[in-house]
């Protein structure tokens, strides 16, 4: 385990800047503000969420469906793309009672891709949006291991129950400010 030092100055020299910076410079998507290293559990882990979509051209699935609408291929008003989220869940739901993990990677897709479609019709960034959402969930997950560091509590000694309930009192810390 590197220490709180080498753990800080590698995260903001090395991966931090210089990687990303150098990955925007290249045509890639900027995925900055989020850090590439991520304390998870008192320990640093490379972001592979982040590593990966450091990799995917800046904006080419927004470009995709963007270039289909402008030719006319698209829904008509939000509730129809809500039907379709619907009947792309639907069909995921199907293809994992099947237990065919082609099939479902495929229709996770398509309920993805559905979900960016959304997120256009809705006029929010989808990649934004997630940032935020996982940064929640890491702040509500960080609020949780400091609970349980101040009463001495071990993961493994909670049941599902106790993790839920930590898991609201963090929700709710985060409301409160």
């Amino acid at each position: 385990r590197p220490s709180v030092l080498a753990h800080s100055l590698y995260s903001e020299l090395i991966t931090d800047e210089v990687w990303a910076k150098q990955r925007k410079d290249y045509g890639y998507k900027d995925v900055r503000p989020n850090p590439l290293m991520v304390n998870f559990g008192g320990s640093p882990y490379i972001d592979l969420r982040v590593d990966f979509n450091s990799f995917i051209p800046a904006s080419l699935p927004i470009k995709i469906q963007k270039k289909a609408s402008s030719m006319k291929f698209d829904w008509k008003d939000l509730n129809d793309v809500i039907n379709k989220v619907d009947e792309e869940l639907n069909e995921l739901k199907e293809a994992i009672d099947n237990k065919n993990k082609l099939h479902i990677e495929e229709e996770l897709g398509d309920l993805l891709f559905t979900i960016v479609n959304l997120s256009r019709h809705l006029k929010l960034d989808p990649e934004q949006t997630l940032r935020k959402s996982n940064n929640k969930f890491i702040s509500r997950f960080n609020i949780m291991e400091n609970i349980l560091d101040e009463k001495k509590i071990e993961w493994h000694d909670l049941k599902k129950s106790d993790l839920l309930n930590l898991w609201n009192k963090a929700k709710d810390q985060l409301k409160r400010g």
